[in-house]
């Protein structure tokens, strides 16, 4: 082979592959940043849904616990209609 008869030219392709070996570990080293880089921006939307869904099943239990209660107060005040009827006759 030609680099095996002159040393510049075994130097030259010893350095271009150290070269390409260099760019070869950058890029994966500059693949695995991205990925990470991927994953912490994943991570962030997971979390910001879960705090979102906790704010809304807060929010749900809330109106579920106010609906519960007008209910109640509602049937409280059909049921004193109703005794009044019972004493007095309808409306």
């Amino acid at each position: 082979m030609l680099a095996e008869k002159n040393e510049a030219i075994d130097d030259a392709a010893t350095t271009v592959y150290q070269l390409s070996e260099d760019e070869r570990i950058r890029l994966q080293c500059q693949a695995r940043e991205d990925y990470e880089r991927d994953q912490r921006t994943v991570q962030h939307y997971i979390e910001m849904q879960a705090k979102a869904f906790e704010e809304q099943t807060k929010a749900f239990e809330e109106q579920t616990k106010a609906f519960e209660e007008q209910t109640k107060a509602l049937a409280e005040k059909s049921a004193l209609i109703a005794e009044y009827e019972a004493r007095y006759g309808k409306l």
